[in-house]
């Protein structure tokens, strides 16, 4: 669609190609950063499978680990995210590993779980599992009887070996009781 303009002087300005204003617009939307960083809010969002856990399971190996799997469209989920992004800041500097997985379908990441985690304050990583990967494998690595109901949370120790279990919603105070029994328990004892 092509129209003409007039100048301030009255003389006709060439016709302006209305196509190349919006392809412009969007050309600066998708180049603009998705998070401010001056809001200090630029989460990582990956993608895992089922091998992708394991290794990060055994890698958290010597400290204490806490999984919570979730989705933005679980109601208790987006209710107790924001006492897990306060756990996750208090804990970070505990040496206690937090692994954040997301039930969202990785298709979903731009209009449901990157808004959410702007939303929520989110600073951690989260991982989306991936659309080829079976449910049944996720939930198997963690408790072979687990249905997959959302949320589900687990508490591991330094060892490696799962102490707690949540199929429903988790409070930050209940989950920093376990934790912090745990970082007792995996301290050295003192040499006096």
């Amino acid at each position: 669609m092509l129209s003409e303009t007039a100048n301030a002087r009255g003389r006709r300005n060439p016709p302006i190609k209305w196509g190349v204003v919006p392809l412009f617009v969007l050309l600066l939307v998708l180049t603009l950063p998705a998070w401010p960083e001056d809001k200090g809010l630029k989460p990582l969002v990956g993608q895992v499978d089922a091998k992708a856990i394991k290794e990060k399971l055994e890698k958290a190996k010597g400290k204490v680990l806490v999984v919570n799997i979730w989705a933005t469209w679980c109601p208790p989920c987006v209710h107790e995210m924001p006492d897990l992004v306060k756990f996750y800041n208090k804990y970070k500097k505990t040496g206690t590993v937090f692994l954040s997985v997301s039930a969202d379908h990785p298709e979903t990441v731009k209009e449901s779980v990157l808004p959410f985690i702007k939303k929520q304050k989110v600073t951690f990583q989260v991982n989306v599992i991936k659309d080829t990967e079976s449910p049944e494998n996720i939930t198997k690595i963690f408790d072979k009887e687990w249905s997959g109901g959302l949320p589900a949370t687990f508490v591991y120790d330094a060892k490696g070996k799962l102490r707690k279990t949540w199929y429903e919603e988790v409070t930050f105070t209940d989950l920093s009781k376990v934790v912090d029994k745990l970082l007792k328990e995996a301290k050295p004892p003192s040499r006096d």
